[in-house]
């Protein structure tokens, strides 16, 4: 069996070479999913089509969009897809698990979960919650798809599920900065995933007896995690004591910091997305196009 590495990017000139890299020499086929960058991104997959990576280029709509897009567009005809962000590698001991089962002719899994390694600022974080962090990458092809969200998908796939042992390495090797922007991006998106679920929207996803731990993880983040007040504070409080972040040693007290610091900012904006007061940002109007009326309507 054989199987297809896709990688969406955008302006990934820090990673892309590690990440190609890591899975160039064993993968069947590689493909770089552009979103049209303006960096050395396009020059460094180049660099490498004498080992058979390609590139598509894609107007990028969300996290969703694109995925889906590349399965339906880059002709993937292999019997495994593995997804896989630019700034992640896949670990030699991954790389030879992920051969073996996808070899296997008796194997009757769909989709394997992958444990990511986060390294910040060259530590493993190991505690606070953030190991293992297992997501949902190599599936058959043709069984899986992501679900149509603003952030934070996942992938819902058709047919029985396993995991991996190897580690999947995630670095981001961007500085403060670009984090800060990011999750404050993200923060708009979640906001307003907040807001549908505390006006009542099910998300079919979420499940709380499932054998899907991403499900039942949704399952409490919308049903439990979404309605308590001072998620920054909380989240702090049961990553950095319960969940032990604090054997992460001073540079994990920073990162678990500043990772309280974004869900407050999640709560932030869901005050104000609840609140619908004039002058909000204009992202977030284009989060949620009926912001105006509802705010006309309860402002009477």
């Amino acid at each position: 069996m054989s199987v297809t590495v896709l990688i969406p990017v955008y302006n990934e000139e820090a990673h892309l070479e590690a990440c190609l890299a890591s899975v160039a020499y064993w993968a069947e086929r590689v493909v770089v999913v552009d979103s049209f960058s303006t960096d050395r991104t396009l020059e460094i997959a180049a660099s490498f089509a004498d080992r058979g990576v390609e590139v598509v280029q894609n107007r990028y709509a969300g996290p969703a969009d694109q995925k889906n897009w590349a399965l339906d567009h880059c002709g993937v005809e292999t019997d495994w897809v593995l997804f896989l962000d630019a700034d992640e590698l896949v670990s030699p001991e991954l790389a030879r698990e992920i051969l073996a089962v996808t070899e296997d002719a008796a194997n009757e899994v769909a989709g394997y979960f992958v444990n990511r390694r986060i390294i910040w600022y060259g530590k493993w974080i190991r505690h606070g919650g953030w190991f293992p962090n297992w997501n949902l990458r190599l599936f058959r092809s043709h069984r899986a798809r992501y679900e149509q969200r603003r952030v934070h998908e996942h992938m819902v796939v058709d047919g029985p599920t396993a995991r991996l042992e190897g580690h999947l390495i995630h670095e981001d090797l961007r500085d403060l900065t670009h984090s800060i922007a990011k999750h404050n991006r993200y923060s708009n998106l979640e906001a307003a995933e907040y807001l549908e679920a505390l006006e009542g929207e099910r998300d079919a996803y979420a499940r709380l007896f499932s054998h899907d731990p991403l499900a039942r993880r949704r399952w409490i983040k919308t049903r439990v995690w979404a309605p308590l007040p001072c998620k920054g504070l909380l989240y702090f409080v049961w990553c950095y004591f319960f969940r032990l972040g604090f054997l992460d040693g001073a540079l994990g007290l920073r990162y678990h910091v500043m990772h309280a610091i974004y869900k407050h900012f999640d709560e932030a904006k869901l005050w104000e997305l609840r609140n619908l007061k004039p002058g909000s940002t204009e992202e977030t109007v284009r989060v949620d196009p009926t912001y105006w009326q509802r705010y006309r309507k309860r402002a009477g």
